[in-house]
């Protein structure tokens, strides 16, 4: 998986977030500060965070209520970790 394939993750990520109920506007942001962390580490600027350690948290945080958030968030870890991110 490359740059592309992560690129094309970010934004379902995006839409995910997007998606997610207005209960959960919290979650909503955090998601978006994530992507927006990404798009920053795909673009070689440089990172305040551990974009890595940032998606393992909001992992962990969402693994039994967002499964599909989850997977979607372990596909980003593998594809930033292939790439070096």
């Amino acid at each position: 998986m490359g740059k592309q394939a992560l690129q094309a993750s970010i934004s379902e990520l995006r839409r995910a977030a997007a998606d997610l109920p207005d209960p959960e506007m919290q979650l909503r942001g955090r998601l978006h500060r994530i992507a927006d962390e990404l798009d920053s580490a795909m673009a070689d600027e440089p990172m305040e965070n551990d974009v890595q350690a940032s998606v393992r948290e909001l992992v962990t945080d969402l693994d039994v209520q967002h499964p599909g958030l989850t997977r979607l968030l372990d596909q980003i870890l593998l594809t930033l970790s292939n790439l070096d991110i």
